[in-house]
């Protein structure tokens, strides 16, 4: 079921909510209606398109140094830059620890291939 409220507040989403857990208790949804709905929402080409879409701007952001990102996470405030910064080097000492117990050089390495981007 599908309802669209015309009010975006806490009294009309209980109210969507309680009116479609009483429709699916009584069986009052027919799945063919259901999924002519739901068909309609999607386009698999649109999904496809915003997907690539994503994919393009994140390949085409630089990745940050370190130190970028140590400043960044002290800018989330007093106690949780500092809990972040501790976070982000125990993350990067346990990485060390494993590359130590499994060198880089045990892995087959995939070679880096430059993907054009897409046109549209």
């Amino acid at each position: 079921m599908i309802r669209y409220t015309t009010e975006h507040n806490v009294e009309s989403i209980l109210e969507a909510l309680e009116e479609a857990i009483e429709i699916t208790t009584t069986n009052r949804i027919d799945p063919y209606k259901q999924h002519q709905q739901v068909q309609k929402l999607y386009s698999w080409k649109d999904v496809a398109y915003r997907t690539v879409k994503v994919y393009d701007c994140l390949r085409s952001l630089e990745d940050d140094t370190w130190e970028e990102r140590m400043t960044r996470y002290l800018k989330l405030g007093p106690i949780s830059g500092i809990f972040a910064v501790f976070l982000a080097m125990v993350d990067f000492l346990l990485y060390r620890i494993l590359q130590w117990i499994k060198p880089d050089d045990a892995f087959d390495i995939m070679p880096s291939i430059r993907i054009p981007k897409s046109s549209g």
